[in-house]
């Protein structure tokens, strides 16, 4: 019986070599295979959207900030939920502690109040909740 790579050896599997976890790499490539993308948004690729890619300001005013860091799993939850929500945003990537401190106003990237919200009426949300950003649209 073969294991699944992730699955932990069981009490009857004592003795046998400790399973294989794949590398960061070989999980991406797994998930590019299993959901590919035609168009993946560019902040999902850790790049700041260029002025073409970037959401259009709508008329319900001007655009959200979103400020965090490459890799972020809350980060790229509250870029999803503004997409599916027609909200438009800016995404600032912050590349070191310098610019998260003068930018977001955090002590640095390993802040955990990353992503950091900032509004068009001045008000932001430090890592929200996605139902605290539903609140918020509405």
């Amino acid at each position: 019986m073969t294991a699944h790579p992730l699955q932990l050896p069981s009490d009857g599997d004592a003795g046998q070599a400790p399973p294989v976890i794949p590398s960061e790499d070989e999980i991406d490539e797994s998930l590019r295979e299993t959901f590919p993308a035609s168009d993946p948004s560019p902040w999902t690729l850790g790049v700041q959207r260029s002025p073409a890619t970037r959401h259009e300001p709508s008329a319900r005013g001007a655009q959200i900030a979103i400020y965090g860091r490459r890799g972020s799993a809350t980060a790229r939850a509250v870029c999803d939920f503004l997409d599916r929500h027609d909200a438009p945003f800016d995404w600032i990537e912050l590349v070191d502690d310098e610019q998260a401190r003068l930018q977001a106003g955090v002590t640095g990237l390993d802040d955990p109040r990353l992503p950091v919200c900032v509004f068009p009426d001045g008000s932001l949300l430090a890592c929200p909740t996605l139902r605290q950003l539903a609140d918020k649209l509405d």
